[in-house]
């Protein structure tokens, strides 16, 4: 974290490294969930059909969602053309498709 209590976009991507590696069959649904987000769904909305994502690690997933919402409008507000938005979910698919051994 970056001493305060609201967290970076590293701490959230060093985060989700850490529950894919926990639960990598679970993290391919909250992966799902971030997708839904990332394409403007409302976290509390997408929360509903993934309500079973409990990791022991690191952030619960409330605050992963809505923190990433406001992560992609915060993009969207820089880059208007989409390409901030895209490279940060570019980052989180690559976590996705990252092997855990």
């Amino acid at each position: 974290m970056n001493g305060k209590d609201n967290p970076t976009h590293e701490d959230i991507l060093e985060d989700l490294r850490k529950k894919k590696k926990e639960n990598p069959k679970l993290y391919r649904r909250l992966h799902e969930a971030i997708t839904r987000v990332y394409n403007c769904e409302d976290p509390s909305e997408v929360l509903r059909d993934y309500s079973d994502l409990k990791f022991e690690s690191g952030f619960n997933v409330e605050l992963i969602l809505k923190v990433l919402k406001w992560f992609f409008i915060e993009q969207d507000i820089r880059d208007w053309n989409y390409s901030g938005r895209t490279m940060l979910k570019s980052h989180l698919d690559e976590i996705a498709s990252q092997n855990t051994y």
